[in-house]
Parts: C-alpha cells; structure tokens; sequence
C-alpha cells in the first residue's frame, strides 16, 4: 500500500493522506532523475512541473532545469543548423524562460547558447559545427565547438563502455578521452571500473587454473 512503500523510504507515524502526499514525492524524485538520463526535453517538462506542484526543491530539481536548457539549447542547435542562415532575434528557452538573441545570425547565436549551457548532445554538436563551416562563422566558434563536441564524444564511450562492461572497448575510450580533454573526474571514474574489470578477468582466468 501507499503508507507501507512511504513508512519503507522511512517516513513514520504519518496519517494516510501524508504517506501518500511522500509517496508522490518519491515518485517525482524518480521521473526527474530518469528524465536527466534521458535527456529529453518533454519528460524534464513535465518532471519538474510535477515536482514544482508539489514544492519539491533541491539538487534533483536543479539537475533536471539544468538539463531541460540543454536539451532546449541541442534542440535551437539542430533547427538553426537546418535551417540556413537568418539575421534576425531568437529566442532561446532555458528552463521554461527566455533570453533573446542580439540580431547575430541564428546559427551563430544557437551555438553560443549550446556552448553557454554545456550541451551534451554529440549529434547536435557535429551538425552545428558542420553548418557553422558552410557558413564561414567565426573559426573560434568553430574550434570551441568542435573541442566540446570532442569531450562529448569521449564521455558518451566512457559511459557506454563501462555499462557493457567491455574492457577493451572502455581502454580505447579512456585514451580517447584523455587525448579531448574530457573531465578528469569522468576519466578517474572509467580508469577505476577499468581496474574492476582486469581484476575480475585475471580472478576469473585464475579460477580456470585451479579448476
């Protein structure tokens, strides 16, 4: 029931509506995590909506508006990308808010915004870069973008490396990673589960000896 899973989180001596009312709250915490996973602009719309209908505040909340302004930022990327050159205002959303562009060229103005709020998005990225060259922007963007393109990339094989627990595949990444700058506590993370990894082979053929 509703007040065993909230009395389970640890929440005691409460009457029905409050076990439920923190078995909500539970539950808001979940989407909102899942959504910063997931990275998708709907699923951190509606998780915060839900978590700010029920006041809920703090590192989670801030983490999904953090993301919500990547993803707004990936997504204005990829449109100006496609969209060809346009000298006029834009508007770019950040978690639920607007800032407006200055009458720079729309590309130009959707990768500032990406690079201002550290887009993540690697497909995003290359095609902006790509459509910032046929159209002969500034090569210091170009350069900026492309470095952040890079770390995205090395992080997006660190991560997937160590979710398959593929050793081989996670010791390319982790060079590749060190090679773009990607964060250093992103890289002691993956050299750490690397260990794991060599560890638990060496036992494993060392088992096979024995046996």
């Amino acid at each position: 029931t509703a007040i065993d899973l909230a009395r389970a989180a640890g929440v005691h001596n409460n009457t029905p509506m409050e076990a439920e009312g923190c078995l909500q709250r539970i539950s808001v915490e979940f989407s909102l995590e899942a959504a910063v996973r997931g990275k998708d602009e709907i699923a951190l719309r509606e998780a915060i909506s839900e978590a700010r209908s029920l006041n809920i505040k703090g590192r989670r909340v801030e983490e999904a508006a953090a993301a919500l302004s990547r993803a707004v930022a990936a997504r204005e990327l990829e449109e100006a990308a496609q969209g060809g050159e346009e000298d006029e205002d834009v508007v770019f959303l950040a978690d639920g808010g607007g800032t407006a562009g200055h009458g720079h060229n729309r590309l130009q103005s959707a990768l500032i915004a990406a690079l201002r709020v550290g887009v993540d998005n690697s497909v995003a990225l290359y095609r902006g870069a790509e459509a910032a060259r046929s159209q002969n922007l500034d090569q210091e963007l170009i350069d900026a973008v492309e470095t952040t393109l890079s770390q995205t990339v090395g992080n997006e094989a660190i991560r997937e490396a160590t979710q398959a627990s593929d050793e081989a595949a996670l010791a390319e990444a982790l060079s590749f990673a060190k090679d773009c700058s990607v964060e250093e506590t992103v890289i002691r993370e993956g050299e750490a589960h690397l260990a794991t990894l060599a560890a638990r082979r060496r036992l494993s053929a060392a088992r096979e000896l024995v046996g």
